[in-house]
């Protein structure tokens, strides 16, 4: 709600604040939104945070489909851009190629 604003105002410093909150309580789909909020960011450490949560979500969300291939293609594309994590072109390709695996 605080990151779309439904229901009031827009904040996404709260809306980190609960994201983050329930993604230490172990929920996949908070970690997953947490990391995609980081990642609007300009702090290189939000983007190291994000890339730890979409790792996370890659590796635990198998509830969950398609929050696993996204978190898998996000971390492909951290991976090609260097953004949060060291530029690996051979691991960007595995990661995308996982998540193409899964539709």
């Amino acid at each position: 709600m605080y990151d779309d604003g439904l229901g009031g105002t827009k904040d996404l410093g709260e809306a980190v604040r609960w994201y983050r909150l329930a993604a230490t309580q172990g929920s996949v789909d908070a970690a997953f939104t947490l990391a995609r909020l980081l990642c609007r960011g300009k702090d290189p450490k939000d983007l190291v945070e994000a890339a730890h949560l979409f790792r996370h979500a890659a590796e635990h969300g198998s509830d969950d489909a398609e929050i696993m291939a996204n978190a898998q293609y996000a971390l492909a594309q951290m991976h090609h851009l260097g953004q949060g994590l060291p530029r690996d072109q051979s691991e960007a390709l595995r990661l995308a190629g996982l998540a193409a695996d899964q539709g």
